[in-house]
């Protein structure tokens, strides 16, 4: 895959264009020129909580009962409840209606063959993204901005040489963010790719701070969605489009 290009973009600009806000009552069509961008919490108080994991079914509730963090197990069913939740919303169907699959690499798909609803989902430290698109594949990802991650490691293993080396020369007090928009980035073209994550395959040059970034061939689009202080996230499309940010409430 080529490089991707840099067109930086103000602060300002990206985080007015892109800040989420309270959705309408009726959302604007979700057609081959719109994508949709939701952001919600993956801490809902209890009554909250039960309305939105009604609708996992039992299997996917099972596949974490192993796992260790009784938070990471409510963070996960609790963002599977909520896709089914928007899903349902887009498709006019109930939530506990949607069956989804996952492809190889472990992205959730819709089963029915005839939905032309493209989707993406991510969530880290009790914050979730949803992007929604129709025809048109999407990448999302968001990441909390922890100050214990061995950035200079992690960096020569899944970034570019030059990537890298970029990034072990910068200040420490800009290193964090610009990891984050790099890895958040990355992530997103990876799953807008349908490829596995961490893969190695692209290599491009970090970007300036909140920048917009499209392909040699103008095919990949990335912007950033900014949902909460603290975290970090990107969004990646192909082709450019209308995009709207909402919060769950």
């Amino acid at each position: 895959m080529p490089c991707l290009r840099i067109e930086a973009m103000s602060e300002t600009a990206v985080q007015h264009r892109f800040a989420f806000v309270p959705a309408p009552e009726a959302l604007p069509a979700l057609d081959g020129e719109h994508a949709h961008v939701w952001s919600a919490s993956l801490t809902p108080d209890t009554d909250q909580r039960a309305h939105i994991e009604a609708c996992v079914p039992p299997a996917e509730r099972q596949a974490v009962v192993g796992w260790k963090s009784t938070k990471r197990r409510h963070e996960y069913i609790c963002t599977r409840g909520l896709l089914r939740h928007l899903l349902g919303r887009y498709l006019g169907e109930p939530p506990q209606a949607i069956a989804l699959a996952r492809t190889p690499f472990g992205k959730p798909t819709l089963v029915s063959e005839d939905s032309r609803i493209q989707f993406s989902v991510s969530h880290s430290h009790g914050c979730a993204l949803f992007a929604f698109a129709r025809e048109r594949p999407v990448g999302v990802d968001v990441e909390y901005m922890r100050r214990d991650v061995p950035i200079d490691a992690i960096a020569r293993r899944f970034f570019a040489p030059a990537e890298a080396a970029h990034l072990a020369a910068l200040p420490v007090n800009v290193k964090t963010r610009t990891f984050f928009e790099a890895w958040t980035q990355r992530e997103a073209c990876l799953k807008a790719l349908g490829k596995p994550p961490h893969n190695g395959s692209i290599e491009r040059v970090l970007s300036p701070r909140y920048a917009t970034q499209t392909s040699e061939d103008g095919g990949m689009v990335v912007v950033r969605p900014a949902p909460a202080e603290g975290y970090i996230g990107a969004l990646a499309m192909m082709g450019m489009q209308v995009v709207h940010c909402w919060r769950w409430a």
